[in-house]
């Protein structure tokens, strides 16, 4: 998931957790129930060892990662590469983003997304888009 837009880069600074701040990509593990569904259906949940904001010039991605240098897939600006990226979880925590708005389906309609059972984590920020950004405790 990425977020591409100094206005959101500043909303994100205004709700991201200041507890967060871990240095280190966690290498815990998590509970099988958050890994993506077999058929990846309209909508999923993202679960991975870091909760990355990072910044290339005034653009700012947000995302659920493994590398903690940055976010994951190709950057949408282009010849634009985030090298300044800061995890947001402890490395006892792994990151989960969920939500957001509903995902349209072939048929037109739209699915209402799954929510994987996160009460034990800490969120660490939510989009305007309602995306939000969770640190949960390793399993």
């Amino acid at each position: 998931m990425r977020i591409l837009s100094p206005v959101f880069a500043a909303l994100l600074a205004a709700c991201t957790s200041q507890t967060g701040g871990g240095d280190s990509t966690s290498q815990c593990s998590w509970p099988a129930s958050l890994d993506p569904p077999a058929d990846g259906g309209p909508w999923t949940w993202h679960v991975g060892h870091a909760y990355l904001i990072c910044k290339d010039g005034p653009d700012t991605a947000a995302c659920v990662s493994d590398d903690p240098t940055t976010c994951p897939g190709p950057n949408a600006v282009p010849g634009g590469t985030y090298t300044d990226c800061v995890n947001q979880c402890q490395s006892t925590e792994y990151a989960v983003s969920a939500g957001g708005p509903p995902q349209p389906l072939p048929d037109g309609g739209y699915a209402n997304p799954p929510e994987p059972n996160l009460a034990a984590c800490r969120s660490a920020g939510v989009t305007p888009a309602g995306l939000g950004f969770y640190c949960c405790p390793c399993q």
